[in-house]
């Protein structure tokens, strides 16, 4: 019985690449709240290679998954099909996909997506009270090191000439973790994460020293060249990436409008647009 339902499936399945109308060719697996499941619905789903008992366990699987799913749609059918017009429902759907897509398209063939700095600083200097810190940042550099690198010292010469390239090429080696861009705003907390808790004091971070300490077997440096608190307004280079979406954003809705505008201005001269009244 069970090779026979597999021979059927597979020479149903077979019998739909040659696009066979024949109900005997291609016999109900399963009926539910009066859908039907046909053997080529099980098209694709036989991995290559499969065994009787492996294909078994998929058609078994798949008829249960299928019949609830279709016991479900079926009783949903039923409750809706008096309250929502599922018809018009498809079709403003179908309409709003087609849209939007064409609005995608546009928007990735038209849209300028070149921001000066001129420009960002134009409209931070229009929105930046809405720009409050939900928490410290700093412009600061860090390193983490084991205590036993090789040639430790020369790091912390380095560390205190505040020798950028020299740093960079020795962590670059031995280093676990490392910042040294100082004119970058970065949240306070990546540094406060990366190192033991109540290591440095928030006095220390602020008094603005190469401070440098050692714990657990890792040696800690870090100098924090300015700090700004939470609630403060953020400084322009750190939301710049929020400032360039805000200015593409409008630029997108900008560009979208005129389009739509002088599509209707060109199917309203062409006559293409009519109204009537009612009577």
């Amino acid at each position: 019985m069970r090779a026979t339902l597999l021979l059927l499936i597979f020479t149903a399945i077979s019998s739909c690449k040659e696009k066979s109308t024949s109900a005997s060719l291609d016999p109900i697996l399963a009926q539910a709240s009066g859908h039907n499941l046909r053997v080529s619905d099980m098209k694709g789903m036989f991995p290559e290679g499969s065994t009787m008992q492996d294909s078994q366990q998929i058609i078994n699987t798949y008829v249960d998954q299928w019949t609830r799913e279709s016991v479900l749609l079926g009783e949903a059918e039923d409750y809706v099909s008096n309250r929502i017009d599922i018809k018009k429902l498809v079709e403003k759907y179908r309409e709003s996909l087609i849209v939007h897509n064409y609005e995608k398209q546009l928007v990735k063939e038209r849209l300028d997506t070149v921001v000066t700095l001129t420009q960002m600083e134009t409209v931070y200097d229009a929105m930046k009270d809405r720009f409050q810190l939900s928490s410290p940042i700093v412009k600061a550099i860090y390193a983490i090191m084991p205590d036993n690198a090789s040639d430790i010292a020369s790091f912390k010469k380095s560390w205190i000439k505040e020798d950028g390239q020299a740093m960079l090429n020795y962590c670059e080696q031995y280093g676990n973790s490392y910042h040294f861009y100082d004119s970058i705003w970065i949240a306070e907390s990546e540094i406060l994460q990366k190192i033991p808790e109540d290591l440095f004091s928030t006095t220390q971070l602020k008094s603005k020293k190469a401070l440098d300490k050692v714990k657990d077997g890792s040696h800690y440096f870090v100098k924090v060249y300015e700090r700004m608190d939470e609630n403060e307004e953020a400084p322009l280079g750190y939301i710049e990436d929020k400032i360039e979406k805000i200015i593409l954003h409008n630029r997108k809705i900008s560009m979208l409008d005129d389009i739509k505008q002088k599509l209707y201005e060109r199917e309203q001269k062409e006559g293409n647009i009519k109204v009537y009244p009612l009577n």
